[in-house]
């Protein structure tokens, strides 16, 4: 252990203000020094003073249980506070990254009728096949994801002939805000010959496609 290590393991443990804790620090390096300086090593040295312990009891005999009573409380008020602070922070990232969703019609952002034609429109696509538009029309994360060696085993799941297309039920559209960006996402069932498909499909705010689930 060194001096500093030895000092420090005290200091944490005295009870009292920081102007005593610099004079005790100073005294006990001092010490220290001079006992060294006159030969005996440092191990000696720390083993004549005493345990951690033992000296911060000889140094509360001559602090007023007032004072140390008050460093404690002091002490726990900072702690609670650091807490307090941390829970906070805790509650606002918690609150930053779940998202939070309104009705599209009362978004300042996106267009019902727009997202709805992107919603129909990547749709179709699907239905084609047509993944090299797709990857075009979607962000990049999501043009690694719409590649047909990945979507097909996915499609493929509905049946291996779906028919044409029916009809489509009713589109319903949000507007979520998630870690501070916006996004429109859509749910619609589509009704085929053969099958029937329930699409969630989500599009960032330059609507390219930024998400898509189906079932």
């Amino acid at each position: 252990m060194t001096a500093e290590t030895y000092v420090k393991q005290i200091l944490k443990k005295v009870c009292c203000n920081s102007t005593k804790k610099k004079e005790i620090k100073k005294q006990l390096l001092a010490d220290i020094k001079e006992r060294t300086a006159q030969g005996e090593t440092l191990e000696e040295v720390l083993s004549h003073m005493g345990t951690v312990q033992e000296v911060v009891d000889s140094f509360h005999e001559n602090i007023s249980e007032a004072e140390q009573k008050k460093y404690k409380r002091n002490k726990r008020i900072k702690w609670a506070a650091v807490i307090i602070v941390f829970l906070a922070a805790l509650v606002y990232l918690m609150y930053w990254s779940l998202p939070k969703a309104k009705p599209v019609d009362s978004s300042k952002i996106f267009s019902r009728t727009t997202v709805e034609e992107k919603l129909m429109e990547t749709i179709r696509l699907l239905d084609s096949g047509d993944y090299d538009m797709l990857q075009k029309k979607s962000s990049v994360q999501m043009a690694d994801v719409l590649t047909e060696e990945k979507m097909e085993p996915v499609k493929q799941k509905f049946g291996d002939d779906w028919g044409v297309q029916k009809n489509a039920g009713a589109v319903e559209i949000m507007e979520v805000l998630q870690r501070g960006k916006y996004f429109a996402v859509c749910q619609v069932t589509v009704s085929y010959e053969n099958t029937s498909v329930t699409y969630t499909i989500s599009f960032d705010e330059s609507m390219k496609i930024a998400g898509l689930y189906m079932k």
